[in-house]
């Protein structure tokens, strides 16, 4: 499944349009590389969403039937 629909399956995002924005960005990695929306996520893979607000970090558990486990998250505080 794209990485984009993906996001946006998990809830993660509420908009795929927003989720392809944050990834056109260069803010979402996927087994820390540097993701495009069409990235296929397969399960096992690592996405992490590093905005300047929020870090984010998660394990593709199915790309099929969207579902990921939350394995870090934290907001970064700013001035």
């Amino acid at each position: 499944m794209r990485l984009d629909k993906f996001l946006k399956g998990t809830g993660i995002f509420k908009r795929r349009t927003l989720a392809q924005k944050v990834i056109e960005a260069g803010y979402v990695r996927v087994d820390g590389r540097i993701a495009k929306p069409s990235t296929e996520v397969k399960q096992g893979d690592i996405i992490e969403i590093d905005t300047p607000v929020a870090y984010s970090k998660y394990l593709v558990l199915s790309p099929h039937a969207p579902a990921a486990d939350i394995i870090e998250e934290r907001k970064k505080l700013v001035p």
